[in-house]
């Protein structure tokens, strides 16, 4: 930044507009002390200066000295009297010295200029509150939100205010709403929790501190959404998503997801699933469709495909042309909306994969189960359903998240890792012979590449 010299100032036109412009650079840029004293040079060459009065102003209300600069504002209004922004910054001077009534005039002066100003509106309900008055507060509330419905404060406030009125239930309502507009707010899902535990309510007290926890996950403040998990299972000890949630930030080896939490998971993914996998360079689908290619010596054709966990159907768009009758099953419905859209299933089914392949009745010659071990764990009583469900000498093609260690292991990401040995195990002990394995990079995360596995078996039936 330049040094300015004073020397140079004096009381032409020319100069004096450089120079307000180089009071609002220097404010913007944090330089308030010598944005002052410009502003009170210029105030030297022209104490009627309106701009140089109200820049002054502004350079004591960032140096919190919002007494002092009142003076300067209310000058500069009576230069400017139809300036609706510099009505709003002496507002906010009055608001901070809380002098409520001139703060309600000054705010009313600006709505009267622009009646969508939703940051007066905000101002005028929040200096009506303080004065007492919360009906008129409220109803200025709501009409700020009618402008612009992202205003966490008003939420907040609004819900203080009907505490204050005896109405719980009600602040309660406001709370929810605000998180309709604002899902990631902590400060909404804070109060949120707060007001259930003073009603009494454990269970949605405990479900609103795990979302705030998933807030401060999402945010990689790791240490404070573990503080919150433990909070939701002290309210509510059976809430298991929070239990998992907690068990993947702190090492704990949970065998399985609750299937709540792979639902909630994919629903809110479903819409961004296919371009946000884009973006990780994800290729399993593509990957396990070559695979199969390259093992048939001529070209394939199966007379019934399971895809396993299909998500929104990648698999089911390179498979469709090489089978006579394929099924879809995953567990999140949004994910099978987005699937249906691609008119490649002759059925789609909303289950759990285990639980659908236990009460079927078909014989499959192709599963396809792409990245949905990662979301397992356990796959013991999997593989033993597909072990029944698998024609002779039927395929199933699949991916995992590698383990160097023996088992299996629940990751921070949420996604479970599987070693080699335990999968090859598995297989065999329900029938199947490996035909294939290769070492993948499953996607990117954060830059870095996911190892994996991709595995093709077959099936070798034998009727009791």
């Amino acid at each position: 930044m330049s040094v300015i010299k004073t020397e140079y100032f004096d009381s032409t036109f020319d100069l004096e507009k450089s120079s307000i412009d180089s009071v609002k650079q220097l404010l913007l840029q944090g330089e308030l002390l010598m944005a002052e004293q410009m502003a009170r040079h210029l105030i030297r060459f022209d104490s009627d200066n309106a701009q140089a009065l109200e820049l002054l102003g502004l350079c004591m209300l960032q140096q919190g000295n919002a007494s002092s600069a009142t003076p300067f504002l209310e000058e500069a209004l009576e230069l400017q009297p139809f300036n609706p922004d510099l009505a709003y910054n002496l507002a906010g001077a009055y608001y901070s010295t809380q002098e409520w009534e001139k703060a309600c005039a000054s705010y009313r002066c600006v709505i009267k200029f622009s009646p969508n100003s939703g940051d007066a509106l905000k101002g005028l309900g929040a200096s009506l509150y303080r004065m007492g008055r919360l009906v008129e507060a409220e109803e200025v509330y709501w009409k700020a939100l009618s402008i612009d419905p992202k205003q966490i404060f008003i939420y907040l406030e609004l819900a203080d205010l009907h505490d204050e009125l005896g109405h719980p239930t009600r602040s309660i309502e406001i709370l929810q709403k605000g998180l309709r507009h604002a899902p990631a707010d902590q400060d909404l899902h804070r109060a949120l929790g707060d007001r259930f535990v003073k009603k009494g309510d454990r269970r949605n007290a405990g479900t609103a501190f795990y979302n705030l926890g998933v807030c401060l996950q999402r945010q990689k403040l790791l240490s404070q959404a573990v503080v919150e998990f433990k909070k939701s299972l002290e309210l509510n000890p059976c809430h298991a998503k929070a239990r998992y949630s907690l068990a993947m930030l702190t090492g704990e080896n949970l065998s399985s997801p609750p299937p709540e939490y792979v639902v909630d998971l994919f629903n809110e993914y479903a819409g961004r699933f296919d371009k946000h996998l884009d973006q990780l360079y994800y290729k399993v689908p593509q990957n396990l469709f070559d695979l199969i290619m390259r093992l048939n010596s001529k070209q394939p054709h199966f007379k019934r495909v399971l895809d396993l966990g299909c998500g929104t159907g990648k698999c089911g768009v390179l498979f469709k042309y090489f089978s006579a009758s394929m099924t879809g099953v995953d567990i999140a419905p949004r994910m099978l909306e987005l699937a249906r859209l691609k008119n490649v299933y002759d059925d789609l089914v909303e289950a759990d994969g285990t639980a659908f392949l236990a009460e079927s009745k078909q014989r499959y010659d192709l599963v396809i189960a792409a990245d949905v071990f990662i979301y397992v764990g356990r796959l013991d009583e999997l593989f033993q359903v597909l072990g029944q469900r698998m024609a002779q000498d039927g395929l199933l093609a699949f991916s995992t998240e590698s383990w160097d260690e023996s088992g299996f292991r629940l990751r921070s990401t949420g996604r479970y890792a599987h070693s080699d040995c335990y999968i090859d195990d598995l297989a065999k002990s329900c029938g199947f012979v490996q035909k294939s394995h290769s070492k993948t990079t499953i996607r990117m995360q954060s830059r870095e590449p996911i190892p994996g596995s991709l595995f093709v078996y077959s099936f070798v039936w034998k009727p009791h």
